[in-house]
């Protein structure tokens, strides 16, 4: 096995040199770079990751906390983050909080103990945690950066990546409004401020379009699947009844799907069906789910993008909160035969 000592003496520099040019530490020139960078091929010398953490405090370890592993839109930015982390020499360490405020605080913790160099937080909603900044100053004050997917109001330059709910829940209504439903069911979701952000969206639309509001066709789930089956069942009771559900996840409005499935509705001919977040499942189940599309993928590269340069020091800013926009994919839960 051949040693960093091999290398140096091959590229004809020092073991110092070597090293900076491995963990990407100091200046190195262009030229010693690259002798370098070939010896390492030639000898095919695989640092010793270890060693190597010891040496430069870093392990190019990064915790992710995500609140389940298991739903689809955290799975799309988790691989959206492991892409972008895996391209750059890091490896992620995954954890899950379960939505729970002591749980996130452990798992930070957890992260610190197996010395992580960054740390990726995301949530549905951190503002139902007491106090998102006493969870995230453990890190901190150990030098170590934490990026966000959501809002939070924090005390501290923390860089956030989020989505324009209120946008995509416009969208969606006012394509229904448009496809000629007046009577729009809203299957919500738990409270939080992705919930508020696409009623917000649903109500806004509703007014441009100069149709009334009616708080009856408001029915609250979870976000979960066996609850938008649930508020599907009472929707049906609603006399008379909407022609149109928009459910404030796609996992609900997949709930909803069954439940109509189940009493023998027709869908879109019936009732119309559209959800939000537009997961693999959308193009899979028949008929064919419209849905908000939210760019899972991308937002997880934005975050370990973010992370990345303020470890690194290309960026040492204020806190940076981008903001994706929306689109809607229409599919045929939406759109009667009659009308395509």
């Amino acid at each position: 096995m051949s040693s960093i000592y091999q290398v140096a003496e091959m590229a004809g520099v020092s073991v110092a040199t070597v090293s900076r040019v491995i963990n990407e530490r100091g200046y190195v020139s262009e030229k010693t770079r690259l002798k370098v960078q070939e010896a390492i091929n030639i000898l095919h010398y695989t640092p010793n990751q270890a060693a190597q953490s010891l040496t430069t405090s870093s392990t190019k370890l990064i915790g992710l906390l995500v609140p389940d592993i298991n739903n689809p839109v955290f799975l799309e930015q988790s691989k959206g983050i492991n892409d972008y982390l895996k391209e750059k020499g890091y490896i992620l360490m995954y954890a899950e909080s379960g939505e729970d405020d002591e749980e996130m605080s452990n798992m930070v913790r957890r992260f610190l103990s197996n010395r992580v160099d960054g740390m990726i937080l995301c949530s549905r909603d951190f503002t139902q945690f007491g106090d998102m900044d006493a969870i995230i100053e453990p890190a901190l004050k150990n030098n170590v950066h934490v990026v966000l997917n959501g809002y939070v109001d924090s005390k501290f330059e923390i860089d956030r990546v989020g989505f324009d709910n209120v946008r995509g829940a416009y969208l969606a209504t006012e394509h229904l409004l448009k496809m000629g439903h007046s009577s729009i069911a809203l299957i919500a979701g738990t409270d939080s401020t992705i919930s508020e952000e696409r009623y917000r969206g649903y109500r806004e639309a509703h007014i441009d379009n100069h149709v009334s509001l009616n708080p009856a066709l408001v029915v609250k789930g979870d976000f979960r699947q066996h609850s938008g089956y649930e508020a599907m069942l009472k929707i049906l009771q609603m006399n008379p009844r909407p022609t149109a559900v928009f459910a404030m996840n796609d996992v609900m409005a997949i709930g909803a799907m069954m439940a109509l499935e189940d009493h023998k509705v027709s869908v879109p001919d019936e009732i119309a069906v559209a959800g939000f977040d537009d997961i693999i499942w959308c193009s899979l189940i028949r008929p064919r789910l419209t849905s908000v599309v939210q760019p899972k993928y991308e937002i997880g590269k934005k975050l370990a993008e973010f992370l990345l340069s303020r470890m690194n020091e290309s960026y040492s800013g204020p806190g940076r909160h981008e903001i994706f926009g929306s689109r809607l994919a229409v599919r045929q839960s939406t759109v009667k035969s009659e009308q395509q």
